[in-house]
């Protein structure tokens, strides 16, 4: 399928929302701790009943669940290495989501669409 670069870029431009999405939201666990895992638990559904409920959980988890998932799996550490060690994945998740969108993402986009 011929794309327009413009398109392309789009694309590219929506990838790389989502990989931001993911690391501030993340720094965001890590400055607000409980009150943003909190706000993050309040909208997601335990045993949602219905598409909709299921559709929220989604959209949830795919958006901004890198962080509060990273402080769940943390949180049998005292507080400051959890802290400590949710930096140290953020900074993680930021070195390798440059790798993956300029040496794999990128070029294969640029290489299925155009």
């Amino acid at each position: 399928m011929q794309l327009s670069p413009d398109d392309v870029e789009l694309i590219l431009l929506f990838i790389a929302g989502w990989f931001v999405i993911q690391i501030v939201y993340s720094f965001l666990v890590l400055i607000g701790g409980r009150i943003i895992t909190d706000y993050f638990e309040w909208a997601v559904y335990e045993a949602p009943p219905n598409l909709f409920w299921k559709c929220t959980n989604f959209f949830m988890y795919f958006f901004f669940g890198a962080g509060p998932y990273l402080n769940k799996k943390f949180m049998r550490y005292s507080w400051i290495k959890r802290k400590f060690l949710l930096f140290l994945s953020i900074i993680v998740m930021f070195v390798l989501s440059v790798i993956l969108y300029q040496f794999i993402l990128k070029p294969l986009v640029h290489w299925l669409f155009l």
